[in-house]
């Protein structure tokens, strides 16, 4: 999948760069990729509410969040979210916990998933973001009015959310 990722970047002309790393599964094991890496360090909540509507958060990677004020900002139902399954990960952005990422959004959109998606205005900010193409073993470091522009090419909309 990260492959067609990449095709997609190149046939709307963005550019990016990828780096090679062992794998990361948290964030605090990633802290030492990212300073090694020039860019904003990211994290990624796939979270769900009350009525089953599903939302992928992009933030700062060292900004801890309380899910309930989310909730109430993104307009939840239920003003109250939990994190999503491992299987709905999987079924919905085709990923594994550890790998999230904006980028498991073009899988979604391709099999017929509405998921929210909103990023962290520090992070939309920032000159450049790094995320994972789709595997955890590589970060993938491109602007954030780049990935705006990877994500409206297929209608999914760049919320942004202040925490």
């Amino acid at each position: 999948m990260h492959k067609n990722i990449f095709n997609k970047l190149e046939l709307l002309d963005i550019k990016y760069e990828n780096y090679s790393h062992e794998q990361v599964f948290t964030v605090a094991e990633a802290d030492s990729i990212d300073s090694s890496i020039d860019t904003q360090a990211t994290k990624n909540l796939f979270v769900k509410d009350k009525k089953k509507n599903f939302y992928l958060i992009t933030l700062q990677a060292d900004k801890t969040i309380n899910l309930k004020s989310v909730a109430k900002q993104i307009e939840a139902k239920g003003n109250s979210l939990s994190f999503a399954s491992p299987d709905d990960l999987k079924l919905m952005l085709n990923l594994t916990p550890g790998s999230v990422t904006p980028f498991g959004l073009l899988y979604a959109q391709e099999n017929g998933f509405n998921i929210k998606f909103f990023l962290d205005e520090d992070v939309y900010n920032a000159p450049t973001l790094g995320i994972h193409p789709m595997r955890n073993d590589m970060t993938t470091v491109l602007s954030n009015k780049s990935l705006e522009k990877l994500l409206n090419s297929v209608n999914i909309d760049c919320n942004l959310i202040n925490f």
